[in-house]
């Protein structure tokens, strides 16, 4: 066994013919009898060229002002 950070997040990379390659996140877990069933959610995307896309980070909230609009090229 190894320790692990109980507060880490969770991203599973899927892709296969008919699904595109994608992160997704669990987003909620049951347990039923010896099954673990793990719900998954897809992510919000993030710019890879945030200075270069105008992307400012919001000093009060910490909150990045997003540049994916609809037709850009940044993302």
């Amino acid at each position: 066994m190894r320790s692990y950070d109980t507060n880490a997040e969770v991203k599973i990379e899927y892709s296969n013919d008919r699904f595109h390659t994608a992160q997704l996140f669990v987003n909620d877990f049951e347990l039923h009898g010896n099954d673990l069933l793990i719900k998954l959610d897809v992510g919000k995307t993030d710019c890879k060229a945030k200075e270069d896309c105008g992307v400012k980070e919001t000093a009060a909230v910490g909150v990045e002002e997003s540049c994916c609009e609809t037709g850009s090229v940044c993302c």
